[in-house]
């Protein structure tokens, strides 16, 4: 973790009799990241290291979420020629080389920027090997689990006292992560705002309307895991209010214990869909709460270069 050292400001009056003073400044709070999982204070000793010497890697792996990560994996799957000589793991002993941080050693869950380190002693090939200018390439990839929520407002009218719905559908924030959700509820209508062109979307009582659950990848591009997956049973929905599930429509969720649990895989970008319909209520207007909590692993990977040279040979 990087190590921040207060940023003493000083401030110098000049007037007949010169007077100075400092005041320390605190430091900027920390944000939340949807790159939940990141590499930190990155370290390589040399990276143009001669025949049969030895590198240093280090660096620390930073939990940048609201939420405590249960289990992070650094695992070096690629060595390129390259020999591990070493491998430490904060606070706990490496499987091969792999670096798991869990609840299951002393290592335990990442909480909210909390940090593990990760150390790597590199062997290079002797000159038997190494003749001439030669490149290198080490790779590993880092891998957590996490989890995301969101909640949507959709209005429901009952279809008689009102034709259009008087308040608006609304999504929560969406959660932090390298995955979001979103809600896409059916559009009765449209209307003018500010020049645009804004959608209405609203509910009637005892109709059937279709909600789409859809997720996308958010992660910074170098971070981003190509064939992200939700695995099924992993995406849970509840209904609140008069919203009730349509069990005589297409769903890719089925009920248990109360909720909605997800039948399939949902690829990342994908979707999941399913009907509800809202009923049972005797007010105009009601607003109907959908609730989705998800799980997934998610992983990328990263590598380090390295130009090894003969040991008579000038960097």
């Amino acid at each position: 973790m990087r190590t921040h050292v207060p940023f003493i400001f000083c401030v110098v009056l000049l007037s007949a009799a010169a007077m100075s003073g400092c005041v320390n400044q605190p430091e900027p709070l920390a944000e939340y990241k949807n790159d939940v999982i990141t590499i930190e204070d990155y370290y390589v000793s040399n990276i143009m290291p001669k025949a049969g010497s030895e590198v240093t890697m280090w660096f620390v792996v930073q939990n940048n979420g609201e939420h405590p990560v249960s289990r992070v994996v650094v695992s070096i799957f690629d060595t390129g020629g390259l020999e591990i000589t070493e491998l430490r793991c904060a606070g706990t002993e490496p499987d091969g080389n792999t670096c798991v941080f869990d609840s299951g050693n002393e290592a335990g869950v990442l909480e909210p920027f909390d940090v593990r380190s990760v150390e790597l002693r590199i062997s290079v090939p002797g000159e038997s090997v190494i003749k001439k200018a030669t490149p290198f390439t080490l790779s590993y990839y880092v891998e957590y689990d996490y989890e995301g929520f969101r909640k949507a407002d959709l209005p429901v009218i009952d279809g008689t006292t009102l034709r259009t719905a008087a308040s608006k559908f609304s999504q929560s924030t969406a959660s932090y992560g390298p995955i979001r959700l979103d809600f896409e509820m059916p559009a009765r209508g449209e209307h003018k705002e500010d020049g645009n062109v804004v959608k209405d979307y609203w509910g009637v009582k005892g109709e059937p309307f279709e909600v789409i659950v859809k997720f996308t990848n958010v992660a910074s591009s170098s971070l981003k895991d190509k064939t992200p997956e939700i695995a099924a049973g992993s995406v849970k929905l509840d209904t609140k209010g008069s919203l009730q599930f349509a069990a005589d429509s297409a769903c890719d969720f089925e009920p248990d214990n109360g909720y909605l649990y997800s039948t399939k895989d949902a690829k990342v970008p994908g979707q999941l869909v399913c009907s509800f319909k809202s009923y049972d209520f005797a007010e105009p207007e009601v607003l109907a709460t959908l609730w989705a909590e998800y799980s997934y692993t998610y992983s990328y990977t990263l590598a380090e270069k390295f130009d090894a040279k003969p040991a008579g040979q000038q960097s």
